[in-house]
C-alpha cells in the first residue's frame, strides 16, 4: 500500500474509534423534599417498581434506577421506606418508632440498579464519626483496579467489590480522585448496595459518569504515530 494510503487509512480507523467513544459526563444524584427523584414527586420509595430518572449521562445517553431492596429485603414485601429530606437520604425501618428516618442507622441498606451501564465516580456522605462507615458493593466492582492512590478514609476490596468510606476521613465528600482516579463501571442489571455501620449518618448526593472512552483509542493513537514514523523513514532511505 502506498505511505500515503496507508498513513491515511490509519487516521480514519483512529476517528471512526473515538467518533463511537462517548466522552464522560458527570451527573450529580441529590435529595430533596417534592423532587422528582423517585419518579413520582414523591419521597418515599418503597416499591420495587419504583424507578428514578430518566438521568441524562451526557448528550446520547441516560439510565433509570430502580430500588429492589432495603435492608436486603425486597421493597415490595415489607414497609421499609427510603426518605428524602432537605438534601438528605435516610432509610425509615419498619416497626422503628421516632425520628429515625431522615437518617441511616446501624446495619441500613439501599439496594438498586439501573438500566444502563453507568460509573460510579462518588459519594457525599454526612454525620458520619470515628468508627462509623458507609459501604458501596455491587458484582460490578470485582476485579476493578484504580489507576492511583485511594484517598484519606477509603479502602478497596477488589475480591468483594466494595468500597468502604470511613468515619475517620478528613471529610465525607468523596469525588472520583477518592476512587484512585477512575470511576469504576455499574454492569446495565448489576445490582449496587449501599450500607451503612455505626450510630446515626446520612447520604446527600451520589455522583455518576457515562461510558468513559475505551483504552484501545489511546492504543490506535500509538499505532497512528508509528506508522506515521515508519513511513518518514522510508521516505528518507
Amino acid at each position: 500500500m502506498p505511505l500515503k494510503l496507508f498513513g491515511a487509512a490509519l487516521i480514519s480507523v483512529a476517528l471512526s474509534a473515538f467518533s463511537i467513544s462517548p466522552a464522560s459526563a458527570d451527573f450529580l444524584l441529590t435529595f430533596d423534599d417534592g423532587d422528582s427523584f423517585d419518579g413520582d414527586a414523591a419521597t418515599q420509595m418503597n416499591d420495587a417498581t419504583d424507578q428514578a430518572g430518566p438521568f441524562n449521562l451526557g448528550s446520547i445517553q441516560s439510565a433509570i434506577l430502580t430500588t429492589r431492596k432495603i435492608n436486603g429485603v425486597v421493597a415490595s414485601t415489607e414497609q421499609n421506606t427510603l426518605e428524602t429530606n432537605e438534601f438528605k437520604l435516610g432509610i425509615d425501618s419498619a416497626g422503628v418508632n421516632g425520628g429515625e428516618k431522615n437518617n441511616w442507622n446501624d446495619g441500613e441498606s439501599w439496594t438498586f440498579d439501573f438500566n444502563a451501564e453507568v460509573h460510579f465516580a462518588g459519594i457525599n456522605l454526612g454525620g458520619m464519626t470515628s468508627g462509623e462507615a458507609f459501604t458501596v458493593q455491587s458484582d460490578s466492582f470485582i476485579g476493578f483496579v484504580p489507576v492511583g492512590a485511594l484517598g484519606d478514609g477509603v479502602s478497596f476490596n477488589s475480591a468483594t467489590g466494595t468500597f468502604t468510606f470511613s468515619g475517620d476521613a478528613n471529610n465525607d465528600d468523596f469525588e472520583v480522585s477518592d476512587l484512585g482516579g477512575n470511576a469504576a463501571k455499574i454492569t446495565a442489571g448489576d445490582e449496587v448496595t449501599i450500607a451503612f455501620s455505626g450510630g446515626e449518618a446520612f447520604v446527600q448526593s451520589l455522583t455518576l459518569s457515562s461510558a468513559i472512552p475505551e483504552p484501545g483509542s489511546g492504543m490506535l493513537i500509538v499505532v497512528l504515530a508509528a506508522g506515521l514514523a515508519i513511513g518518514q523513514r522510508r521516505r528518507r532511505s
